[in-house]
């Protein structure tokens, strides 16, 4: 997950699972709209590590939910080559810019693989492979989510910024 922290960009993927090309669906966690049922609880999970962390809730945005669903929808069909760059070449803020997005560059944290797993397990993961700075960041605000299987795998990312 690419998260702004001042003028330092850390960018981050989640190790330990295998994102599954084309069959790997995702989550994506944006920040200023209500959090919907498609996110699969991921936003509510991920605002409530966040309060634990001591920073505020993401708010749901469109435009960043609108960039985290294209990523999951171009993983799911396209796969990727590092979790992060789509197939077109494009990146989290890059989505974000072209869903709307006019604050600070987004950045994401994304995981996927074969089997079941929940929106809970993935954040479990974040938590534990060295990605728990993406909800103590408190300087992002806004997020969107998406939790999406396809059958054969599954893939969470979540995309944040700040206003």
């Amino acid at each position: 997950m690419a998260i702004t922290s001042g003028r330092k960009k850390l960018v981050a993927r989640a190790a330990g699972a295998a994102v599954a090309a084309a069959a790997a669906p995702a989550i994506l966690l944006s920040g200023a709209i209500p959090a919907q049922a498609a996110d699969g609880g991921m936003l509510a999970a991920a605002n409530a590590e966040r309060v634990k962390q001591g920073c505020p809730a993401w708010v749901s945005n469109p435009a960043l939910q609108a960039a985290a669903q294209s990523h999951v929808d171009d993983i799911l069909k396209n796969g990727t080559k590092d979790g992060h760059t789509g197939s077109d070449g494009s990146t989290a803020a890059s989505r974000a810019t072209a869903n709307g997005w006019t604050g600070s560059p987004a950045g994401e944290v994304n995981v996927g693989g074969m089997g079941s797993a929940s929106p809970r397990a993935a954040i479990d993961l974040w938590l534990t492979d060295g990605h728990r700075f993406a909800f103590s960041d408190c300087t992002t605000t806004d997020a969107g989510a998406v939790y999406q299987t396809n059958g054969v795998g599954w893939n969470a990312e979540i995309t944040a910024a700040a206003r």
